[in-house]
């Protein structure tokens, strides 16, 4: 799985999350500290995103 998020400057990020099924958890450690609180995400329905935000 490869995660990634774009911010309106052209900020990447671009990361190998991990092999299989991803968690909430690693989401969290990827994101922490670059998604702020008025974020807007665009992503699929899988439920580590929707216990992420």
């Amino acid at each position: 799985m490869v995660a990634t998020a774009l911010d309106r400057y052209g900020n990447l990020i671009i990361e190998s999350l991990c092999k299989g099924r991803m968690i909430h958890k690693e989401l969290e450690r990827l994101y922490k500290g670059h998604i702020g609180e008025s974020a807007i995400l665009c992503t699929d329905c899988h439920k580590s995103y929707i216990k992420f935000v």
